[in-house]
C-alpha cells in the first residue's frame, strides 16, 4: 500500500510517502515557509499516479497548516478518484 502523508501543522511542513510501512520519499519545507504555496510543489507527480491513499497530520498546530494539507488531500483524492 502506497500512502501519501501531509503534514503543516507544524513550524516545519512535510510531504512523505511510504510504500509498505517504509519511508521511500521525504521532503519538507523550511522552517515557517508559507505551505499555501509550497506544500503541493513538494510532492513529485511519479508519486502520484501509484497512491493507494492520503493522510494529514491534524495537529496539534496550526489551524490554518491543517486546512491547507486537508485542502490539498481533498483535491489530490477528488483527482485521482482515491
Amino acid at each position: 500500500m502506497k500512502v501519501l502523508i501531509l503534514d503543516s501543522s507544524t513550524p516545519t511542513p512535510f510531504v512523505a510517502i511510504l510504500e509498505d510501512n517504509i519511508t521511500t520519499f521525504y521532503k519538507e519545507l523550511e522552517p515557517y515557509q508559507q505551505s499555501s504555496k509550497h506544500l503541493l510543489p513538494l510532492i513529485e507527480k511519479e508519486h502520484l499516479k501509484t497512491l493507494d491513499s492520503i493522510a494529514v497530520g491534524r495537529g496539534p498546530g496550526s489551524y490554518t497548516g491543517i486546512r491547507i494539507a486537508l485542502s490539498v488531500a481533498k483535491a489530490l483524492s477528488f483527482a485521482l478518484n482515491i
